[in-house]
């Protein structure tokens, strides 16, 4: 950062004295990191032994061969005859996935309505409300008939 005056100030060498001056802090390092790329502040930081870290853009991880050969990053139907690149849920890393299609806007009202209300008066009384949104009819989910 070629500042010395940050390293002779006592106040900045403790976490709390940093938190106190963090706009001044905030301030300093957005002025330094401006004019520079991502792989040059990486560099710079990185030959003066500070732990540093790259974030990121969402495209680079979407797109990353890395984070799709780790089912990170997943290509689902969106329903409507398009797709959408999306983060799969870390927490079935190996286990079977849900369906990879994006559920219609209103798609389960009437399933999630019938579980909450019951009764069908009820529910058409809060769909005239609009309790579902403006106008939202409730269609039933369509329904696979095996033979």
């Amino acid at each position: 950062m070629e500042r010395p005056d940050l390293a002779e100030d006592a106040e900045l060498s403790t976490f709390e004295g940093r938190s106190r001056r963090m706009a001044e802090v905030m301030a300093v390092v957005e002025e330094w990191t401006a004019g520079q790329t991502r792989e040059e502040i990486t560099r710079k930081l990185s030959a003066q032994d500070i732990p540093v870290a790259a974030v990121h853009r969402v495209e680079e991880t979407a797109d990353s061969p890395r984070y799709r050969s780790r089912d990170m990053i997943r290509t689902v139907d969106d329903g409507v005859g398009g797709h959408l690149v999306l983060p799969s849920d870390a927490t079935l890393r190996g286990e079977a996935r849900p369906a990879a299609v994006v559920p219609r806007l209103g798609e389960h009202t009437l399933e999630v309505a019938t579980d909450i209300l019951g009764d069908p008066a009820a529910i058409e009384s809060a769909r005239a409300a609009g309790a579902f949104g403006p106008d939202r009819d409730l269609v039933a989910p369509a329904t696979t008939i095996e033979e």
